[in-house]
């Protein structure tokens, strides 16, 4: 007959490990009375990868049900584990099962609901500037080519504010490249920008003031455009680090005009300036002490979710869940977003959902960034006029606090043409503007 739960107890508490390997599983709860029963050091899991909780738990070692041979290479490694190696994991999934109670879980499916809201909006068939027809929204603002040219033709100061992703095509419009792939190859930033981007950033830099905001560090983000587009200003690592465009043109030469151009950067040596032109953006004194409490809880998540991993600068962090399980993946962000608020609420950081990904990043970082090259361009000894027009591109929710810094900047200089485009649909942002695709937005800029 059934075993008794007082009876389950016991076996836990005398076994050395569990191994559960069925064909088919749905909610199993054995594993978890398993965890928080057995003795410390002694709750070795060897679980069939068809059991849905063998994904979220992190001392849990995943088997193919049908390998004979794996499941007994795999059993003898986890009774030979260490007992301190295994209780340390055992106490990490204790504490995340004590975490996740029925309430917290009713707590987060409320803010689910509520973060779901959206306005009933009609939708048009339309055509892109590449002749590709789309079933689009039919309330966006989208932005008219036209009055985007007429402004720029009639402005003496033009400034593009471009972020990096919005150059790079998506995956279905390179053949043969899934989306798995272009995250890798960004990740590894072998996707980049083609050469007729590169030519109308050129052009435009000539005329005008253009900057490219990125994650990427320093070297390859220098190494992309440096050489193809000398006169275009960078900022790295999410606004961090700031090349203003005639470092790049002088490089690391000590010319006559070098103390000038510091000056021209919005201050002397300002926030350790490096000799190679980069400029820090934020200032020294910051507090950046969250950044190993969230790279703990974000490595915990990598360990415990296939296929996802972490990308950290000096002032942010980035959690990519787009090659795992769909569904899984999106569970475990909507968790870390819950736990990382729990923990960070003190600090000033913010927790921004993108595509496929978490970030957690300094909250004013944008406002650093912006203020710093705003400062250098104005101040420029090039600089004739004020500034007329701004055109801002961006994709994502992560780029929401780098658009209300731009909002302050240009309210605060009067400036009248502003035109904030974005190539993701979300009508509740401060976007004004919406291009239809990457490769429209190509379009825009040659």
């Amino acid at each position: 007959g059934r075993l008794s739960l007082v009876e389950r107890v016991a076996l836990y508490q005398a076994a050395d490990a569990m191994l559960l390997t069925p064909i088919r599983d749905g909610l199993n709860l054995i594993p978890y009375e398993f965890l928080v029963s057995s003795r410390e050091g002694h709750a070795r899991l060897i679980l069939s990868e068809n059991i849905g909780c063998s994904r979220a738990l992190f001392s849990a070692v995943r088997v193919n049900p049908w390998d004979s041979e794996e499941i007994m290479y795999t059993l003898d490694m986890a009774l030979n584990e260490d007992d301190q190696q295994v209780a340390e994991e055992q106490a990490a999934d204790v504490r995340n099962l004590r975490q996740s109670t029925i309430a917290n879980w009713a707590l987060s499916f409320v803010a689910d609901l509520d973060d779901t809201h959206e306005p009933r909006m009609r939708h048009r068939l339309a055509l892109g500037l590449d002749s590709r027809a789309a079933v689009e929204l039919a309330d966006l603002n989208m932005v008219d080519p036209v009055e985007l040219m007429h402004a720029f033709q009639a402005s003496s100061f033009p400034i593009f504010v471009i972020n990096y992703d919005t150059l790079i095509r998506p995956a279905s419009s390179v053949p043969g490249q899934t989306s798995s792939s272009t995250a890798e190859s960004r990740k590894w930033s072998s996707c980049r920008p083609s050469q007729r981007i590169l030519s109308a950033l050129n052009t435009l830099s000539t005329v005008g003031t253009v900057c490219v905001f990125s994650d990427l560090p320093q070297d390859t983000l220098l190494a992309i455009f440096g050489a193809a587009c000398p006169l275009v200003s960078l900022l790295a690592e999410s606004g961090l680090f700031l090349l203003h465009a005639h470092r790049v043109r002088n490089g690391d030469d000590e010319q006559d005009g070098e103390e000038d151009d510091t000056r021209e950067c919005g201050g002397a040596r300002r926030f350790g300036e490096s000799d190679s032109g980069w400029v820090r953006t934020v200032p020294q004194d910051v507090d950046m002490s969250w950044v190993d409490v969230a790279r703990e809880i974000m490595t915990g998540y990598c360990e415990r979710t296939d296929g996802s991993y972490l990308e950290t600068t000096q002032v942010s962090l980035t959690w990519h869940y787009i090659n795992a399980d769909p569904t899984f993946g999106s569970w475990q962000a909507k968790e870390l977003r819950n736990h990382l608020f729990a923990v960070l609420g003190a600090f000033d950081v913010e927790v921004v959902q993108g595509d496929g990904s978490l970030h957690v990043r300094l909250k004013d970082l944008a406002k650093f960034a912006l203020e710093v090259a705003w400062r250098g361009v104005t101040q420029s000894s090039h600089a004739q006029s004020s500034i007329d027009f701004v055109m801002a591109s961006c994709d994502s929710r992560a780029d929401e606090s780098m658009l209300a810094a731009l909002d302050t900047l240009t309210q605060r200089d009067s400036v009248q043409r502003v035109f904030k485009c974005s190539v993701e649909v979300q009508p509740q942002s401060q976007r004004e503007y919406f291009v239809r695709s990457t490769n429209d937005m190509e379009d825009l800029l040659v």
